[in-house]
């Protein structure tokens, strides 16, 4: 089940845009779930800034360790990329662009957040979803690692390459010449 629930990425995009409109028609503005609605505008904005330097380090570490999974070139590595190429690329695409869109998310509210404590304005919420799909596709992007990692640790596939009992050795082997014999090959 997990398996197939990795490779939907797309679901968690629409978890979170339930859970943001749900949020955001059922909660009241500045109560105990509001918390952001909690804060002045000011406030709000710096938690808005955190947020977006937050996501825009888990997008670096999403490149970086795609980054390092294209570089592996083990042979179980290549052969989990050949197995699970296609798939595995969507899941890490989505993972990379998903925090830029939710980068991109946070700047439009904080540009559009225009209200004070309590405020109607319902441009938190883009925030509160952009964080939460940030969180599991940070998710995804770890147990997808944690699954390469235990690809790497795995013991071999096939029959181990048998070991010599003792080291190889070259022996080369010179016939010697005599001169006489040397000088009678030349041509005259």
């Amino acid at each position: 089940m997990w398996d197939r629930l990795v490779l939907w990425w797309w679901l968690d995009h629409l978890v979170v845009v339930a859970i943001a409109g749900f949020l955001a028609l059922k909660v009241a503005p500045g109560s105990g779930l509001d918390a952001l609605g909690r804060l002045n505008l000011a406030d709000r904005r710096s938690v808005y800034t955190d947020l977006l330097q937050l996501t825009a380090l888990f997008a670096g570490f999403g490149g970086v360790i795609f980054t390092i999974f294209i570089g592996l070139r083990s042979a179980k590595e290549l052969m989990a990329k050949s197995r699970f190429g296609t798939d595995l690329l969507r899941v890490w695409l989505a993972a990379l662009i998903t925090p830029w869109v939710s980068a991109f998310a946070m700047v439009l509210a904080k540009v559009l957040d225009r209200g004070g404590v309590g405020s109607t304005n319902e441009a938190r919420w883009l925030v509160v979803g952009a964080t939460v799909l940030v969180a599991f596709q940070l998710l995804r992007i770890v147990w997808v690692f944690y699954q390469i990692a235990h690809i790497e640790m795995a013991p071999p596939m096939g029959p181990a390459i048998p070991q010599a009992q003792a080291p190889a050795v070259v022996k080369r082997r010179h016939a010697r010449r005599e001169a006489s014999d040397v000088e009678s090959q030349l041509p005259m």
